[in-house]
């Protein structure tokens, strides 16, 4: 097509250099959000017991190693009572090596050395008695107070939270009878949560760690949250044809502050991936639509 200068103004031909980077690429996929595995945790009992006491329920924000409920155990009274009756075991294991050493030449040497193994006996008694108390998480004042006598029955032993965060399950009433290792709380750390995405299986290799993703999820529809892949799966659903892809994101931290990402939200993931070198570029609206084809028109300097 050649135009005059005259026919080019008449038609308000606008021109524009093409361009040499390549639009951005991207990945459409479904993403989830979960809580990371490193922050969600259980809380326990160590010992079996009944319930007296309930700290926390489901929806509260706790910290590491808040108390979350309190349990009465009849091994626990027993601990309290080995305690008492190792350190009066230690004391009489003592008095009576000290009573033999100090008579060493009337008393056979093998009965002074009787009396210091059962010192050092009694003495290691006390001493793993002591260790089981404090492990139990009972407290040094606890302790102390079963050494002086002044305890007269064991304190409830405490529950405490493995984490901080929110609990989000706790079946418990005061009164249940609970067993060791049965899981009593759940607790999840949300000030960091994972996006699941599914990548389809012809899309694998050209994903990468460090690769821009934006997640848009159905609870914020207008509202886009921007990361990087953190990590790609190394597993293929045989199910689905779908690799899993994380990526982090923070909640905000504060008090009076909600978190935001919750695990169950669910939307679309898109993975920007590396432009390719060397493309031309030209604006959309210089494409030509005949019906059949797309092309755009190419301005070239006239020779005369």
């Amino acid at each position: 097509i050649t135009l005059s200068a005259d026919a080019r103004a008449a038609l308000d031909v606008e021109s524009v250099e093409i361009g040499t980077a390549a639009p951005p690429e991207t990945v459409l996929a479904y993403a989830g959000v979960v809580a990371p595995w490193k922050s969600h945790a259980f809380a326990v009992s160590r010992l079996p017991g009944r319930i007296v006491a309930l700290r926390a329920r489901p929806g509260d924000r706790v910290e590491s190693g808040q108390v979350l409920a309190e349990v009465e155990s009849q091994e626990l009274e027993q601990l309290r009572l080995e305690i008492q009756t190792s350190q009066t075991e230690s004391k009489l294991a003592d008095k009576v090596y000290k009573g033999l050493k100090d008579s060493a030449g009337a008393i056979p040497e093998r009965d002074i050395i009787a009396a210091e193994v059962q010192l050092k006996q009694a003495r290691n008694a006390l001493e793993l008695a002591k260790v089981k108390w404090l492990a139990l998480g009972l407290g040094q004042d606890g302790l102390d107070a079963v050494l002086a006598g002044t305890s007269r029955s064991a304190p409830a032993l405490p529950i405490r939270s493995p984490v901080g965060g929110t609990v989000i399950h706790a079946d418990l009433a005061v009164g249940k009878v609970v067993e060791p290792g049965e899981h009593l709380f759940e607790v999840i750390d949300l000030s960091t949560v994972w996006a699941r995405v599914g990548v389809l299986e012809k899309d694998i290799a050209r994903v990468s760690a460090g690769l821009p993703v934006e997640v848009r999820l159905t609870a914020y529809p207008g509202e886009p949250f921007r990361g990087k892949v953190a990590v790609v799966g190394q597993y293929l659903n045989p199910e689905t044809h779908l690799n899993d892809v994380w990526v982090e994101f923070r909640n905000e931290q504060g008090e009076g502050k909600v978190p935001r990402l919750l695990p169950g939200m669910y939307g679309q993931a898109r993975i920007e991936l590396p432009r390719a070198a060397g493309t031309k570029t030209v604006p959309a609206t210089a494409l030509v639509n005949d019906g059949v084809d797309r092309f755009v028109l190419v301005e070239e300097a006239s020779a005369s």
